[in-house]
């Protein structure tokens, strides 16, 4: 990284899981008077330092691969001259990223966290369906994308194909919590933020020492088939009236997930506080 002083750098880092919030959270303080995040919310800086943000094999969105900012003095700049605003940056690359809770944490040792978790199921599944309608997966089911994971993974695919992968928290987690002392993190959960949005919207604005302004708790919207990635455009272009319909999620395959995960609810629990109460199991 560059010389420059902890002060250079955002106050307050969302960093995810992907598909669990994050965009909400974002869409909620900018319009927040007192914050600022940059026109680029997303420029994951951290999981990229100095590194071509590029998967070395398979599908990507070249357009999302083109806002990654890898050098420090332009990620700076995207921070520089804010006066008395809390900046933000809303990566959720950030929670899965092996580095990026160490590089956060030398760069900005005094950072406000905020992680939004999901249910590992539903988080897993929503990942899939969102790559597969943008035309990012070519795997036809939920269940051959698991089955091709890993080898997709030890071959180059981006770790954005992890799906099922990033839904093992724990070790995320811990990260974090060995980086940063425990009341620098804020933990809140998906559903939270469905169901209880002015609560959230409160511990949020606690958390980061903001007034609660009166804002729109509405989520952010998830993206639509109509908004396709690169590669989805690019078959349409060679395929005319091609469409990529959104999957569905199997009640065997739920199933068989939530028993993956289940043995990780009682250690999340402890380290969040959350209650988890309506994560998917292998029963219900």
């Amino acid at each position: 990284m560059a010389r420059s002083s902890s002060r250079d750098y955002p106050e307050f880092y969302l960093v995810g899981a992907a598909k669990a919030g994050t965009e909400t959270l974002g869409t909620w303080l900018a319009q927040h008077p007192e914050v600022f995040l940059p026109e680029n919310r997303a420029p994951r800086y951290f999981a990229h330092t100095s590194n071509d943000p590029r998967p070395t094999a398979g599908p990507y969105d070249r357009d999302q691969m083109a806002t990654a900012v890898t050098d420090a003095a332009e990620y700076l700049a995207l921070y520089a001259g804010r006066g008395a605003a809390m900046r933000g940056d809303a990566s959720p690359c950030y929670l899965a990223h092996c580095e990026a809770a160490s590089r956060i944490a030398e760069a900005r040792p005094d950072a406000r966290i905020v992680i939004t978790l999901r249910d590992p199921v539903a988080r897993a599944f929503a990942h899939y369906a969102d790559y597969r309608v943008q035309g990012l997966d070519p795997s036809p089911s939920f269940e051959e994308a698991l089955a091709a994971e890993p080898q997709r993974l030890a071959s180059g695919w981006s770790a954005w194909h992890g799906y099922a992968q990033q839904s093992h928290y724990v070790t995320q987690l811990q990260r974090y919590l060995d980086a940063f002392p425990r009341e620098q993190i804020l933990f809140l959960s998906y559903e939270a933020l469905r169901e209880t949005p002015a609560k959230a919207w409160e511990q949020l604005c606690a958390h980061l020492g903001l007034a609660p302004a009166a804002i729109d708790l509405a989520p952010a919207a998830a993206p639509e088939p109509s908004q396709p990635g690169t590669v989805q455009r690019l078959l349409d272009r060679a395929l005319p009236g091609r469409t990529t319909p959104a999957p569905a999620l199997s009640e065997r395959t739920r199933r068989a997930l939530a028993g993956r995960y289940l043995s990780e609810h009682a250690p999340l629990r402890r380290m969040t506080g959350l209650a988890l109460e309506s994560w998917s199991t292998p029963t219900g």
